[in-house]
């Protein structure tokens, strides 16, 4: 009877840690934009609102820069996404095209111009495939 509980609990913990193991792989359905706000002189923007459109949608996730003007948005589904960046003396700036793949981070430092709020700086294309800041390979299989 000692032998058969053991057993038991030894089974279940078995099937908790493999559960859990599981469960944690399963997560990795989400992407991660990040970069670095500056001027034209290289300087770094602090205070700017970063926010990731998906282009699908239409559903917006918004952060704002750090003191080093870096910023990150974590756990944006897979897609493609219209990045905006604004802050007060710049001109709003645009980035279409930004693909975000399961499971990796994509890149995107704007360069704001100097210039009135009513006025925005688009960019138009697809994000560069190539994936500096991860040796990592993902692929996403749409259905």
């Amino acid at each position: 009877m000692r032998c058969r509980g053991a057993a038991l609990v030894c089974l279940v913990w078995l099937w908790l840690i493999l559960g859990v193991e599981r469960a944690s792989l399963a997560q990795v359905g989400a992407g991660t934009l990040t970069g670095t706000v500056s001027d034209q002189a290289g300087a770094a923007v602090q205070g700017a609102t970063v926010t990731a459109i998906a282009v699908e949608t239409n559903r917006a996730r918004a952060t704002v820069s750090a003191a080093d003007g870096g910023y990150a948005l974590v756990g944006l589904g897979p897609g493609d996404y219209r990045v905006r960046v604004e802050v007060i003396g710049f001109r709003t700036f645009e980035h279409s095209g930004v693909r975000v793949a399961t499971g990796e981070s994509v890149r995107v430092d704007p360069v704001l111009e100097v210039g009135a709020v009513a006025e925005a700086v688009s960019v138009v294309g697809d994000a560069s495939l190539l994936r500096a800041t991860s040796a990592s390979l993902g692929q996403v299989i749409d259905n």
